[in-house]
């Protein structure tokens, strides 16, 4: 939960602890660590051939937080409905979907573009 009155770029650690009033005092929210979140997925990426496996899980993961990838030392673990979310994005990752494609974004020379599927991804090489 955010504060109100902070912008994305102001996150901080604070802002993604559990508010105890959003769990239910007889239902405890189950939590999986990030870092064996990230290690699973990084091994079954590497095992479908990705070439870069541990480095696109990780932008998958920020990606599933809305956090940018230099914050995820900063996250200790995952919801219920975010590893879900991860897991399907890593899925489809293994599938050798492209990454930009799953993200929404590729970044060229100074600009962030948006692609998705039926775009090219665009490579400074071809250009």
């Amino acid at each position: 939960m955010r504060r109100p009155g902070r912008t994305a770029s102001h996150v901080t650690f604070d802002d993604y602890a559990v508010d105890p009033d959003d769990e239910h005092p007889l239902r405890p929210l189950v939590r999986t660590g990030l870092s064996p979140a990230l290690a699973a997925a990084s091994a079954a990426l590497a095992a479908a051939g990705v070439q870069s496996p541990r480095v696109d899980a990780e932008w998958l993961a920020a990606y599933v937080l809305d956090v940018p990838r230099s914050r995820l030392l900063l996250i200790d673990a995952l919801r219920p409905d975010e590893l879900d979310r991860f897991r399907a994005l890593v899925a489809e990752r293994a599938r050798r979907v492209p990454l930009q494609h799953l993200l929404g974004t590729a970044a060229f020379r100074h600009r962030e573009l948006a692609v998705g599927d039926g775009v090219f991804i665009p490579r400074p090489e071809t250009e």
